[in-house]
C-alpha cells in the first residue's frame, strides 16, 4: 500500500506538471518533495492517516500478506531467464 509520500505525490503530480511543462520525473519529484517538506503538519497528518486507511484496506484484502523483497541477485537471474 502506498505510503504517504507516494499519496502527496500523487495528488500534486498532474497540477505540478500543469505549472511546469518541460521538467522530467526526476525534477517533478524533487519539486514536490520540496512542497511536502514545507508542508505543515495537519497536511503531513491528512496524508499518513490516508496512507494508514489504505493500509488497513490492504490487510482486509490480502490477509496473511507479508512484503518479502528479493535478494538482487535473484532479479537479476529472473531477468536474464525472460
Amino acid at each position: 500500500p502506498p505510503n504517504s509520500w507516494i499519496l502527496y505525490r500523487k495528488a500534486k503530480h498532474e497540477e505540478t506538471v500543469a505549472q511546469n511543462p518541460g521538467l522530467s520525473n526526476n525534477q517533478i519529484s524533487t519539486l514536490i518533495s520540496t512542497m511536502w517538506a514545507r508542508e505543515p503538519n495537519e497536511v503531513r497528518n491528512t496524508y499518513k492517516d490516508l496512507a494508514d486507511r489504505a493500509k488497513r484496506q490492504h490487510a482486509v484484502q490480502n490477509p496473511g500478506y507479508r512484503y518479502k523483497p528479493r535478494k538482487s541477485s535473484e532479479v537479476k537471474r529472473r531477468q536474464k531467464r525472460n
